[in-house]
C-alpha cells in the first residue's frame, strides 16, 4: 500500500518576543527545529541568530523536499548546511565566533518512502512515536539533556542562596557553566546539533521504522514537552488525545498558567519564565487516523 505523510496537529508558541523554534512540512517530509538561545548578542538587528538559523535552514528544506521529493535526507541536510552557512558568513562579515555563539538547532525530520518512515533527529527536539497497542518510544534528547540537567542543578544552587527568589539574576550567575557546556556542541564527549559546520552530521541519528507498526508521531520542542515529562498534565497520551480534538490554545493557556504561577522557577526548574512551545503530530495514511484540513505550517507569537 502507498502511504503519506499527514498532519493531524501543528503549532508554534512563542514563550518570548522571538520564536527561535520553526516547524515545516512539504509532501512526505515533515520536520521541528528548536534554535539554542544565544549566550552572547546576535549578530543581526531584527532578530535572534538561533531565529535567522532555524528560518532559513526550514525554508532550505522546504524548497529542496518540493523540488525533489526524492533526495536523500543527508544531502538535502549538507546543502542546507553549506547554503545557509554561506549566507550567514556574508551577513556577519565573517565573524569570528568563540564556540559558545556559534548558532545552533535540534532537529526532528521525518520522511515516508513506501511503506517505511525514516526519522532522523539531533539533539532535544524529541520525536515520540506510538505503536499500535498503547506503547511508544522515544528519539532524541541523549547528552544534550543530560549537559542541561546538570546546568539546572547549578541553578538551583544559587537559588538556594538567594535572599529573595530572582530566575533572572541566577541565570545570568550561571552564565559560564552554560558556556562551558555550549561548547561542546560536536565534539566529542559533548552533543551533536545542528550548526552551520557539516561535522555536526556525523552525529545525525537516522532511525528506519515500518509504517504499518506506527499510530502516530508527535515532534516536539522542549518548551513542549515540559508539559508531561517536568509538569505531569495529564499524561502523554492525554495530550495527543486533546491535539487531535484541536484543543491546541487550551494546552498552552495552561502550560502558561503554570509558568506563570511559578514565576523564579521554585517549583519547576527551568532557565526562563516562559520557552518557545511547538509540536507537530503525524500520522502515516492508510495506518493512521484522517488528518485535518491543513494549508501550511503556522506560529503563534
Amino acid at each position: 500500500m502507498t502511504t503519506h505523510l499527514k498532519i493531524l496537529s501543528e503549532g508554534s508558541y512563542a514563550g518570548n518576543p522571538r520564536n527561535e523554534d520553526r516547524l515545516g512540512y512539504v509532501g512526505d517530509a515533515a520536520w521541528l527545529m528548536d534554535g539554542a538561545t544565544g549566550l552572547g548578542p546576535s549578530k543581526f538587528s531584527d532578530k535572534t541568530d538561533a531565529e535567522w538559523l532555524v528560518g532559513a535552514v526550514s525554508g532550505f528544506l522546504t524548497e529542496t523536499f518540493t523540488n525533489d521529493p526524492e533526495v536523500d535526507t543527508l544531502d538535502a541536510l549538507s546543502h542546507a548546511i553549506e547554503a545557509v552557512g554561506e549566507g550567514y558568513r556574508r551577513a556577519t562579515n565573517n565573524a569570528d565566533l568563540e564556540a559558545f555563539a556559534r548558532p545552533s538547532a535540534g532537529l526532528s525530520l521525518v520522511r515516508v518512502n513506501g511503506e517505511d518512515v525514516e526519522l532522523s533527529h539531533l539533539a532535544d527536539v524529541k520525536a515520540y512515536v506510538f505503536d499500535k497497542v498503547g506503547g511508544y518510544k522515544v528519539y532524541g534528547g541523549g547528552p544534550l539533556e543530560a549537559l542541561d540537567n546538570s546546568a539546572l542543578e547549578a541553578l538551583r544552587k544559587v537559588q538556594a542562596q538567594q535572599a529573595e527568589p530572582d530566575l533572572k539574576a541566577a541565570r545570568e550567575e550561571i552564565n559560564p557553566v552554560l558556556r562551558q557546556n555550549r561548547a561542546l556542541m560536536n565534539t566529542p564527549g559533548g552533543y551533536w546539533v545542528l550548526t552551520l559546520d557539516p561535522v555536526c552530521l556525523e552525529g545525525l541519528k537516522t532511525e528506519y521504522l515500518k509504517a504499518a507498526d506506527i499510530s502516530y508521531i508527535l515532534l516536539a520542542t522542549d518548551g513542549f514537552y515540559d508539559l508531561w515529562e517536568n509538569y505531569v498534565i495529564g499524561g502523554l497520551h492525554d495530550i495527543k488525545r486533546r491535539l487531535i480534538g484541536g484543543e491546541d490554545d487550551t494546552i498552552i493557556a495552561e502550560l502558561r498558567r503554570i509558568e506563570t504561577d511559578d514565576p523564579h522557577g521554585i517549583k519547576h526548574t527551568r532557565f526562563k519564565l516562559h520557552d518557545d512551545a511547538s509540536w507537530l503530530l503525524l500520522a502515516i495514511e492508510g495506518f493512521g487516523e484522517k488528518a485535518r484540513s491543513r494549508t501550511g505550517p503556522e506560529r503563534r507569537e
